[in-house]
């Protein structure tokens, strides 16, 4: 063998074991350095395989761009690995060859630091509510008083017309139109679009014909539905956003003692998306369903389509939990003691 060539892969495995051995254990902690030692086996099996290799015939030569790029590629396309891993994976080979450019000039590789990161896809997930915690948000809220029926009819009035907060607080008297049956809200674009009609439940239209009768005695057409009171004075006060929030906030808190699926953080955005959702799964069609939300661009209702498939993954999947994974086979080479070269690598204990 080429005395150069066993110089060179000495020199690589005695750089991995100092890395590993000596210079890591004063600098990170027991359970990271094992991670290191998990994300460098896994790559040099890899450039191992690529090249039909044994793991004591690699060289810093072989720690490429093309071989990292291969190895990232592998594991986020073929081994569905999250970006996220996949980006620390890279750092912790670059973290490897930055310490190794110390050591050796052979090692010194900066085409590996353009090695570019997988970017996360933009999510279209949507945050939203089943109709269980709906339902459990609203018995929570107690109607005894005047604040109690406002935030009750609040939370029931923004998921029937599936309302922005801003357009929700805009509304007033008069843009609720009350006929049996028939019963909608004049709800005005917050986005500055045009105003829609959305129909309202008959349950609903009758909670809002009693906040209004009991509440908006002296009132005028044009007063905003929903208002909070002066302190002092009890003078009537457009209800302000950071109001709203608490309302929801409050809620849902109250509510979680006893139906703990709702998730933190609830907003009002949140009742918008909930009843969207329970339209879609219920059948009604995505353009609808724009038209309910005032969408402009009607291609941003597809968020609902994409959503409810993600939930029927996620069941799938969970589903799946179920079944062993097949033991693989396991292969060794009878003259080759790849244990003892990991050892010698410092990549094992």
């Amino acid at each position: 063998m080429n005395k150069e060539k066993l110089k060179r892969r000495s020199q690589f495995i005695a750089v991995l074991s100092r890395y590993f051995n000596d210079y890591l254990p004063s600098r990170r902690s027991e359970k990271t350095i094992t991670h290191y030692r998990v994300v460098m086996t896994r790559f040099l099996k890899h450039i191992a395989g690529r090249g039909a290799m044994r793991l004591d015939e690699l060289s810093f030569e072989d720690i490429t761009r093309d071989s990292v790029e291969g190895f990232i590629r592998t594991l986020h396309e073929d081994e569905k690995l999250s970006a996220s891993t996949c980006n620390n994976y890279l750092s912790v080979i670059r973290a490897f060859m930055k310490y190794a450019s110390t050591q050796c000039i052979s090692a010194n590789s900066p085409e590996i630091m353009l090695v570019e990161k997988i970017r996360e896809p933009k999510t279209m997930a949507v945050r939203h509510l089943e109709m269980e915690a709906v339902r459990a948000i609203l018995s929570a809220v107690d109607t005894c008083s005047f604040e109690g029926a406002r935030d009750h009819l609040f939370i029931r009035l923004m998921f029937d017309t599936a309302a922005r907060l801003s357009e929700m607080l805009d509304l007033r008297i008069q843009d609720i139109v009350l006929a049996r049956g028939h019963s909608y809200a004049i709800i005005e674009n917050g986005k500055g679009g045009k105003k829609r009609k959305v129909p309202i439940t008959d349950k609903t239209a009758s909670e809002t014909a009693g906040f209004i009768n009991a509440f908006h005695s002296g009132s005028i057409p044009e007063d905003y539905l929903f208002y909070q009171r002066r302190k002092g004075s009890g003078k009537k006060l457009k209800m302000t956003a950071y109001n709203a929030e608490r309302i929801v906030k409050n809620a849902s808190d109250r509510a979680r003692s006893s139906y703990n699926s709702i998730p933190g953080n609830v907003t009002c955005h949140m009742f918008r998306h909930s009843r969207a959702m329970q339209l879609y799964r219920k059948g009604m069609s995505l353009s609808m369903i724009s038209q309910l939300l005032g969408h402009s661009n009607p291609e941003t209702t597809l968020i609902y389509a994409y959503a409810d498939t993600e939930v029927k993954r996620t069941a799938i999947m969970k589903a799946a939990e179920g079944f062993p994974d097949l033991p693989r086979p396991v292969i060794k080479a009878h003259a080759y003691d790849e244990e003892a070269v990991l050892t010698a690598m410092g990549l094992k204990d």
